[in-house]
């Protein structure tokens, strides 16, 4: 049991903290360098059912995040790849967006360019 409060409980718990990867680390950089930089879930209609944000956006520039993320991710195929160029979103062309779309909910990770898409998608599973 539990629901969708426990798993998004679990996924903030898990995606605040870096998972240790083989090979070089990247050296700790300066603030706001997070590995990911936000964590949504939206509905279907895009309505914000939980947001996390790891680095300091004013409440309209979270809300825009999370419009601009949902008409880009609900817009696609189920068939085609759960990754995207986060372009201007979140800071830079250094930034990507990692979905999935399970019934009535998306889950989306923007995270930098360092971070392993199949890592994250793992996470989300």
């Amino acid at each position: 049991g539990g629901g969708w409060g426990r798993i998004a409980g679990e996924i903030l718990r898990r995606g605040s903290r870096a998972r240790p990867r083989p090979g070089p680390q990247r050296p700790p950089g300066p603030p706001g360098s997070a590995m990911i930089k936000a964590i949504l879930i939206f509905n279907n209609h895009g309505k914000p059912r939980l947001s996390k944000f790891y680095q300091p956006y004013s409440e309209d520039t979270q809300q825009q995040i999370i419009r601009e993320t949902f008409h880009l991710v609900s817009k696609r195929d189920e068939n085609v790849c759960n990754f995207l160029e986060g372009g201007l979103l979140i800071g830079g062309s250094d930034n990507k967006l990692i979905y999935r779309h399970y019934a009535t909910l998306y889950f989306v990770f923007c995270v930098d360019s360092s971070e392993s898409e199949l890592g994250i998608l793992d996470l989300i599973q």
